[in-house]
């Protein structure tokens, strides 16, 4: 699904990721786990498409194509879905709006406002979400766990085939951090694939995880499974 060759990416002409190698086959679960400023986010934000980020070598093959061309738009085209580590408030639009647009952009099916809401309210009570943020802008007056339901139920209804979640588990308790890993691991079923970056080895307690990647210095210095995280948040990053 997805491999990456010796990526080297640079922002303001500092190189932040160096030779960095990663594959990924159709169906699984990686973590990347690192200390701060160490390209986790970065990593991120480079499979989304920002293009504030330069490409000095290196290829990213999805799928059998080679996303360095592709605009933003087009990965989001391609089923790509990259969560935003800190979701932005968006004024103006409100979540109704939001999520009926992205309804039908991804559906062929035509439905009502009326039926739509039944379909949404359903996605939201399943994510313990307010039915009353509806009405409200995007993420506006959202607690930190509600900012973060809000990525995932974007995620199901956009129905990506590749997914960076981004520190996705900060600000949950846990009974929402289950919610949220009980849908990732039903989308795992479906064959869906997922980079989960955290800080933190509480959420493989709950997600089928398939292998952990320890980011130091802009590449991988260690892969190994879930007890790789949990030997990292013992004796810290220093190998």
């Amino acid at each position: 699904m997805l491999e990456i060759i010796g990526l080297q990416v640079e922002i303001e002409k500092r190189d932040i990721l160096k030779d960095f190698n990663l594959s990924i086959k159709k169906g699984e679960i990686h973590i990347i786990m690192g200390p701060n400023g160490v390209g986790k986010s970065t990593l991120a934000q480079v499979l989304a498409g920002y293009p504030v980020y330069n490409i000095k070598k290196g290829e990213i093959i999805y799928d059998g194509m080679d996303l360095s061309f592709l605009s933003l738009e087009e990965r989001v085209q391609k089923k790509i879905f990259v969560s935003f580590q800190n979701p932005p408030v968006i004024e103006n639009i409100s979540m109704f709006d939001f999520f009926y647009s992205l309804y039908h952009q991804n559906k062929k099916n035509e439905v009502d406002k009326k039926e739509f809401e039944k379909i949404l309210i359903k996605k939201m009570q399943i994510l313990k979400m307010r039915k009353e943020l509806l009405d409200k802008a995007i993420n506006l007056g959202f607690s930190g766990g509600e900012k973060k339901k809000n990525e995932i139920l974007q995620m199901e209804m956009l129905s990506p085939n590749f997914i960076v979640l981004d520190e996705i588990d900060a600000g949950l308790d846990i009974d929402s951090l289950k919610i949220v890993s009980k849908k990732i691991n039903n989308m795992k079923e479906e064959g869906k694939t997922f980079i989960v970056i955290t800080h933190c080895s509480r959420i493989l307690d709950y997600i089928d995880v398939d292998k952990v990647h320890i980011i130091v210095g802009g590449k991988i210095i260690k892969s190994g499974g879930a007890e790789l995280a949990y030997e990292m948040e013992k004796r810290g990053y220093e190998l």
